[in-house]
């Protein structure tokens, strides 16, 4: 039996050093150097009775081998709470296949503006990436409240971008930072990442961007892996909602592209999100709550992006 998604979590072995793991699947195969510790998370590759080979991703041990999932009738490996989510394959299988991009858009928007919105730099990839679109759960309509989303008018410009079709948010944000259907908006991201794994890079605009720093931070909290390599943000990517804030920076390798001119949402530009990631690099510009478009600068920015995707992706 094999699957390309469950995840497994040393339990067993914690006087021990760790679980005992072995080059093949046989009992009687040599030992590895080294035990898998208590706590680290694998990736099951193939499972036979109870014998598990895997691929770590993360913890202390071998990179690879073969474990067994009890002994004398106790758990050594549990399968985490969310088994089912889809992880990208090791690095050095990206090669053999185009960069995989999730794009998130932004609030009172959807797929279609946020293809419009990544055009050039659609363009700059070209047949290096694959790119998946997708839209957040929640309606959004003219005239919401402040209470419920940051945006309240949409021009009728805007609308034809965005293909005519109903537009979204990925959860509820107002004015007052109070956030509604956070929970939901996981569910939905963690369908998506299934639906089109793997994935290496997350590439977000403003709203989309906070939502994907809550739900690292879910999947730290959870004692998951982050199932893509890199974040690209364009705007945004705090939490203003203090239930969902945090205090250990996240560590996935983050690529900021922000307002560092005054807008109707950051009166002094965006504010340094350092404090967030500890891996992050943050470039500025000044055409507003959007991508850059005033060259050159934009495309140097997006020359960035795209040699930070090739750096940690290809």
């Amino acid at each position: 039996m094999t699957s390309s998604g469950q995840v497994w979590k040393v339990v067993g072995g914690a006087r021990q050093g760790g679980i005992l793991v072995r080059t093949g699947k046989e009992l009687s195969s040599p030992e590895t150097s080294s035990r898998l510790a208590s706590g680290a998370l694998v990736l099951q590759i193939e499972l036979q009775e109870e014998r598990l080979r895997y691929e770590k991703l993360q913890g202390e041990g071998p990179a690879q081998g073969w474990v067994s999932l009890k002994l004398k009738g106790s758990d050594l490996l549990v399968k985490t709470e969310e088994a089912s989510i889809a992880l990208a394959p090791p690095a050095s299988n990206v090669a053999a296949r185009k960069v995989r991009i999730l794009a998130l858009h932004g609030q009172a928007s959807n797929s279609s503006f946020m293809k419009f919105q990544c055009a050039p730099l659609k363009t700059l990839l070209g047949k290096d990436a694959e790119w998946f679109f997708v839209d957040g759960p929640v309606p959004w309509e003219q005239d919401m409240s402040t209470e419920e989303s940051l945006v309240q008018k949409r021009t009728e410009m805007e609308v034809r971008l965005c293909g005519n079709k109903a537009l979204k948010m990925w959860f509820k944000h107002g004015w007052t930072g109070k956030y509604d259907l956070v929970n939901e908006a996981f569910e939905c991201l963690k369908n998506h990442l299934n639906q089109n794994a793997p994935i290496d890079v997350l590439l977000c605009f403003s709203h989309g961007a906070n939502l994907v720093t809550m739900y690292q931070d879910e999947l730290r909290a959870k004692g998951l892996a982050v199932p893509w390599r890199l974040n690209v943000f364009f705007c945004a990517g705090q939490v203003d909602d203090p239930k969902w804030q945090f205090t250990e920076p996240l560590a996935l390798p983050t690529l900021r592209i922000f307002n560092a001119q005054s807008d109707p949402w950051f009166p002094d530009g965006e504010l340094s999100l350092s404090h967030l990631y500890s891996n992050i690099t943050e470039r500025g510009h000044q055409d507003g709550h959007a991508f850059p478009s005033s060259q050159p600068l934009a495309g140097e920015l997006l020359a960035l992006v795209q040699a930070e995707i090739r750096r940690h992706c290809v």
